[in-house]
Formats: C-alpha cells, structure tokens, sequence
C-alpha cells in the first residue's frame, strides 16, 4: 500500500543462527582462516587506541573475536539473544575470562555509556529491524 510505511517488530534474534556450529563451519579451510585472521587483526588494529577497554561484542556468539580480544587484555562480555548463543563463547565464559548476557538485541536493558567499545560482526546483514538495531548498538558506548 502507497505511503504506509514497513515495520517489522518482535524479537530480534538473527544471532541464533550467527552463533551455531553450523554457521562456523562457513569459515572452516585455508580461505575461511584467512578471513578470520584478516578480521582479527583489523579489529585489534581498530580498539589499539583504546587498550584495556570494556567492550560489548553484539551479537558476537559466534566467537570469531572472543579470544583474541581477552588474549589482547580487553574486558569483554558478548550480548546475545539467546542463552543458546553462548556455547561457543563457554570457554572464555566458563573460565571466567569474558561475560555473556542474554537479552533482547534491541532493548537489551544495558546501561548506556556502560562500554568503551560496541562491536558487532556478522549480525546487521542477518536482522530484520535495522535500523532498530544499529541504534541500540550506539547506545551503551562512551567513544
């Protein structure tokens, strides 16, 4: 219908998917660790300026940033949808080395100004309120 606008609601939780083991194997042979040690290293080169940061990894369950970021000493803690979308996280987590949260990735009920650093990898092309999304990711940042 002309001039009435498209909204999308419900809860966003395109990182279930995002998190699984399923979509980790994406990565799996030489080009996919290629492209992992690429988006490392350029991560790690983009909070250099900010050593020692908290850091909000939304979306993040899918660990691709995880290690290295706790090996780089930043406190991290990944915001997931879902509590299922920790278990690729548990080895940090269950170590105590980094938090998981689970809560809604648009009203996640996190403190604004609560994070040095928000990340967020591999989400935005998978959900479906955009623009809802990108604005929580603004949010809980100080930088």
């Amino acid at each position: 219908m002309p001039g009435v606008p498209f909204r999308v609601s419900g809860r966003e939780d395109a990182d279930v998917e995002t998190s699984s083991d399923a979509y980790a194997r994406r990565f799996e042979g030489a080009v996919g660790r290629f492209f992992l040690e690429a988006q490392r290293d350029a991560v790690l080169d983009l909070v250099a300026p900010f050593p020692r940061a908290r850091v909000l990894d939304v979306g993040g369950g899918h660990a691709q940033l995880t290690g290295p970021l706790v090996e780089a000493g930043y406190d991290v803690t990944v915001l997931g949808s879902d509590s299922a979308c920790e278990a690729r996280v548990r080895p940090w987590t269950d170590a105590g080395r980094a938090r998981f949260v689970a809560a809604d990735l648009v009203e996640p009920g996190i403190e604004a100004l609560s994070f040095d650093v928000v990340l967020s990898l591999r989400l935005l092309p998978h959900v479906r309120r955009v623009d809802a999304v990108t604005a929580t990711l603004a949010e809980p940042s100080a930088r």
